[in-house]
């Protein structure tokens, strides 16, 4: 229902990529649209919700490297400083 993608590092070079999408374009819409929409879905008349077209595949495990892995502990730091200030 929502167009949010996670990342979820679960160890240091390992995780999840959940990709988060809706195959209707936008994700604000009325609860008539949404209906309209889900059923679209339920009769396959529309695209499916996953990473390539025509798929559903949502979730994906994935491994970093070190160097990523050290940009993102970077970033991770900077934001913990930002939000303790």
């Amino acid at each position: 229902m929502s167009n949010i993608s996670l990342f979820i590092l679960m160890d240091n070079q390992y995780g999840y990529y959940i990709h988060g999408r809706t195959p209707h374009g936008t994700a604000d819409i009325n609860m008539k649209e949404m209906i309209d929409n889900l059923n679209r879905e339920a009769n396959q008349t529309i695209g499916g919700r996953g990473l390539e077209p025509n798929s559903n595949d949502q979730m994906f495990i994935i491994r970093v490297d070190r160097a990523f892995r050290t940009q993102y502990e970077i970033l991770l730091r900077n934001y913990r400083v930002i939000i303790c200030d």
